[in-house]
């Protein structure tokens, strides 16, 4: 089997997403996948949806159940490329054509484990599908929804739902719809938010785009088909070898006639005529015999192999569960610690703005002092030149160097001054080094 974009994944006797050999089933999931389906696929997933024809190695299809099947959208079976290409003609108002290898429909699956729907009536049933199709109505609009193909010929029931991914502003664009990993991540839970409102007591699903999980999840499924399928094929062949034994065991008397000195065997006409019927459909592999023993051994040891390696499969999708439940917890912390961090970097914030407030404050009282202390400086020094000739003159000198100090501190216009007399002085000796004369 392979599995491409473009193939139709028939999730047929799906299990529940967390299962162990030897443990109880766990809570059922509410399953959403989605594939995105360009122009030549869409006639494969009309083809399955509507049952027109099916492969032979699709054992799980019950063709006496598939009267059972209904389509939310479409009462009648129909072209779904004319549909699709229906609702792009009247939706789309770009003018633009339409790329070929554009995505036309997003198709989704949607179910639960087997034992969900045993539980459920067929009206219960119904309903669950009902609200599913619902909440894409309300989700991208009714007339955006090409089909919703409800399959009951099969042992697990499910829906296929087909959306033409048309964004309000009138474009064909997935991108839009599923670009981002968190849109489909977001649908999920909005999808399970519904289902729990409408009273379907369902866990999540885990996210099916993880590619190591649905890896595990489509091998065992695979070999669970090829498990049928041989089981099938071994049921037909035990048939035919039953057929065989049964002809050799049929009863027969022996007459001689005196005219004939050979036995002859006598046989009941019934007995005759199914030895007959049975040898016409054995002739074909009745020098066969040891070669159809052979198969059927082969058969059985390949039908245990398969189920060895599902069983195997089964405990690593176990072990991958357990992994990432382990994951949701640290991821749980790590947010926890996140938001404290956040929390703690705005409390610093609010201290960081008090301080430069504080600071700011601070500032301007200390120019105010500064200007206090230069208008009274300036007063003093008037005063002291005043009665320059009284006081002595050591004491005029040490006040006058102590007054500009104190000027060059708090006034910035002394500051400034000075600073440009120095710059003067600067040039005038590196004048001086240059040409050893002043110019």
């Amino acid at each position: 089997m392979k599995l491409c974009m473009q193939s139709v994944v028939c999730y047929t006797s799906l299990k529940s997403f967390i299962f162990r050999e030897g443990a109880e089933p766990k809570m059922s999931f509410a399953i959403l996948h989605m594939q995105k389906l360009k122009q030549p696929a869409i006639k494969g997933i009309q083809i399955h949806n509507q049952r027109e024809k099916e492969s032979q190695t699709n054992p799980d299809i019950e063709e006496d159940k598939s009267h059972l099947n209904y389509d939310l959208v479409n009462p009648e079976p129909v072209d779904y490329n004319e549909k699709v290409n229906g609702i792009i003609e009247d939706k789309v108002t770009t003018g633009k054509a339409i790329r070929k290898d554009a995505v036309r429909v997003a198709s989704f699956l949607v179910t639960s484990d087997k034992s969900y729907f045993d539980g459920l009536t067929e009206e219960r049933e119904k309903e669950f599908f009902e609200k599913a199709y619902e909440f894409f109505c309300d989700e991208y609009g009714k007339e955006n929804i090409a089909y919703a193909m409800v399959h009951k010929d099969e042992k697990t029931p499910h829906m296929h739902v087909g959306f033409v991914p048309i964004t309000e502003d009138g474009r064909l664009s997935a991108k839009d719809f599923f670009g981002k990993k968190s849109q489909m991540f977001e649908l999920q839970d909005k999808f399970h938010n519904h289902l729990k409102e409408s009273g379907f007591e369902l866990d999540r699903g885990v996210s099916s785009n993880r590619k190591h999980i649905e890896t595990a999840r489509f091998k065992a499924l695979t070999l669970e088909e090829q498990n049928k399928a041989l089981e099938k094929e071994l049921q037909k062949k035990e048939e035919l070898q039953a057929k065989i034994e049964k002809i050799e065991s049929v009863e027969y008397k022996e007459q001689k006639s005196i005219f004939n000195k050979s036995a002859t065997v006598v046989l009941s006409k019934d007995d005759f005529e199914n030895i007959q019927n049975d040898l016409k459909k054995a002739i074909a592999t009745r020098d066969d015999r040891e070669n159809l023993i052979k198969e059927i051994d082969q058969a059985k040891g390949k039908i245990s192999e398969l189920e060895e390696k599902n069983k195997e499969l089964e405990n690593i999708n176990w072990n991958i569960n357990l992994k990432m439940m382990g994951k949701s917890e640290e991821l749980k912390d790590l947010e926890g610690k996140f938001e404290s961090e956040v929390k703690r970097n705005e409390d610093l914030q609010k201290e960081n703005n008090r301080l430069k407030d504080r600071n700011n404050k601070l500032q301007n009282e200390l120019n105010h002092v500064k200007a206090l202390v230069t208008l009274a400086f300036k007063g003093i020094g008037t005063k002291v030149y005043e009665l320059k000739d009284k006081i002595p003159k050591e004491f005029f000198q040490f006040y006058q160097q102590f007054h500009n100090r104190i000027l060059e501190l708090y006034d910035p216009e002394v500051k400034k001054e000075k600073e440009l007399n120095e710059k003067v002085e600067e040039k005038k000796e590196k004048t001086k080094d240059d040409f050893g004369m002043e110019r």
